[in-house]
Parts: C-alpha cells; sequence; structure tokens
C-alpha cells in the first residue's frame, strides 16, 4: 500500500509539473509583444542594394513587471517548405546587435528592455533579389534575472514589390545573380532551395531572359537569396 502511494504521489507531482510548465509557456507568450508596422509591408527597387527593398518598423514590448533581456532574436525566411535563418551578419543576432538597432524607442542598455517599455526598430527591413519576396519572421528569446526564458515571433508579410524600370522602360536587374547549370522548371518555384547555387556578376541578355558567360548559355537568370537587415 505505501509503495502504492508512493507512486500515486509521483504521478501527481509530474501532472502537476507538466501543468505548470504549459502555464508557463503561456505566460511566455504574453511577455513579449512584437508589431510590425505596416504589415503587410511594401516593397520597392533599391539601387543602393540592387535588390528589392520592404521597409517597416518593429516594436517589441515587455509585457512584464520584472526587466527582460534579449538574449538572440532573428529572422526567418520560409524557404523549400521550412523557416530557415537568415540575417546580414550571417550569425546568431546577439543582445549587442539588438541594443544597436532597437534604439529608437525607450531606452535598451545591454539588451533589457525595462517593464512596460518598448524597443523600436524604425528602420527595419527586409530585402530579396525577387520581386516576389518569400514569407518572413522575427522571433526573439528573452531571460528576466530569476532566469525565466521567453519567446516570441510575429510575422511580417510582404506584398510584391513593382517590377523597377529605368528612363529608357527597361527593366532594371539585380547586380547578382544565383545560378545553376541545366534548366528546369521547378527552379522558378519560390521554396526552391538555392543556397547551394552559385553566384555571378550578371552579363543578362535583355531577348534570352539568360545569362551569358562567354559564348555558353546555360543558367537561367534568377536572383532569389534573401538578404535582410
Amino acid at each position: 500500500m505505501h509503495t502504492l502511494s508512493s507512486i500515486l504521489l509521483c504521478l501527481l507531482a509530474l501532472a502537476a509539473s507538466s501543468h505548470a510548465q504549459q502555464h508557463q509557456t503561456e505566460k511566455a507568450t504574453e511577455a513579449l509583444a512584437v508589431r510590425h508596422i505596416p504589415n503587410p509591408a511594401e516593397g520597392s527597387y533599391s539601387s543602393q542594394l540592387a535588390r528589392y527593398k520592404w521597409p517597416y518598423r518593429t516594436e517589441v514590448k515587455n509585457n512584464l513587471e520584472v526587466p527582460l533581456r534579449i538574449t538572440h532574436f532573428e529572422i526567418y525566411l520560409y524557404e523549400n517548405g521550412k523557416w530557415v535563418p537568415r540575417n546580414l551578419k550571417r550569425r546568431t543576432l546577439t543582445s549587442a546587435d539588438f541594443t544597436e538597432w532597437y534604439n529608437d524607442g525607450d531606452s535598451v542598455i545591454d539588451g533589457w528592455i525595462q517593464p512596460g517599455k518598448f524597443a523600436v526598430d524604425a528602420e527595419n527591413w527586409t530585402s530579396s533579389g525577387n520581386s516576389v519576396p518569400p514569407r518572413c519572421k522575427w522571433t526573439y528569446a528573452a531571460e528576466d534575472s530569476a532566469g525565466n526564458v521567453y519567446h516570441a515571433e510575429e510575422e511580417i508579410e510582404l506584398n510584391p514589390a513593382p517590377v523597377s524600370i529605368n528612363s529608357k522602360g527597361s527593366v532594371v536587374y539585380p547586380k547578382f545573380y544565383k545560378y545553376h547549370a541545366g534548366d528546369d522548371t521547378a527552379w522558378a518555384q519560390p521554396e526552391l532551395d538555392d543556397s547551394a547555387w552559385a553566384q555571378i556578376e550578371y552579363a543578362l541578355s535583355r531577348t534570352t531572359g539568360r545569362a551569358s558567360v562567354g559564348s555558353v548559355m546555360l543558367w537561367k537568370w534568377v536572383h532569389r537569396f534573401g538578404m535582410n537587415r
């Protein structure tokens, strides 16, 4: 009987722990509030980047009554059926990056957002070589002084950008293109993972729409690799 009572007590403790963890996860979702403005965002061709660019403002609010420190954050693009991290630095974004970028709202020091305050990046953006962008979202991880961890994310909808036309009435193409030997209609799919494709500076035939290398034309012109703030 004593053994059975011990087992029952253990099961009750496990159930209570599971419920507490679930409750903590629900609280974590409410701890940080992320908002992109406008959402959806409108894009246009950037001659400076030689890419299409979607600017927007991102706000991260601490909804708790204790300070929260952003430990890391990331931008993800939806590629080949999964979310893939893509940022300009090509590494995990840190508290230092957050402090540098999210300085247009309330004071952020070493990644800390005070209770009820906003960390704001007024010049956030996503870019792509394609006027039709992939899905995009930002994620954030934070901790309080007690070591509790919180997570939040928010997708930014990017509307297709108008194709850029120069003063001569010609389409403006990006400077660099991703390429791969051969030809396959499946390569035109937006979700295609072309991260392993090589990159060339374009020499584009306006009549064939293919990049030319010497006298051999093997590569369908595309510029797909998303690069972001």
